[in-house]
């Protein structure tokens, strides 16, 4: 059996089980990185819901103020929550007639 861990500060991890772990750091993503990562989660949003990514737009200037975001709060599970938030309100303010 395996066990993967993960942890965002191993300053709590108690020493007995470091010691019998394998550390691997993983850095932040870069700012050149961050369109990537944002078009990976408009498409894992998009498959979600059954849809073709084509369904889930966002736009140059969409994306450099998520961009834009990722300095201040660092954490791709923040980025995931503000797409996930943007394409809500895109779809909502959609009209499909």
């Amino acid at each position: 059996m395996s066990w993967i861990l993960t942890a965002n500060d191993l300053s709590g991890v108690p020493a007995p089980l470091l010691s019998r772990c394998t550390i691997y750091e993983i850095p932040p993503p870069t700012p050149e990185q961050l369109p990537a990562i944002i078009q990976s989660l408009v498409s894992e949003f998009a498959n979600e819901f059954g849809l073709r990514p084509e369904f889930f737009r966002l736009d140059l200037g969409d994306v450099e103020a998520l961009v834009g975001t990722y300095e201040q709060h660092r954490s791709v599970r923040v980025l995931r929550r503000l797409v996930r938030g943007l394409l809500h309100q895109k779809t909502k303010n959609h009209s499909w007639n």
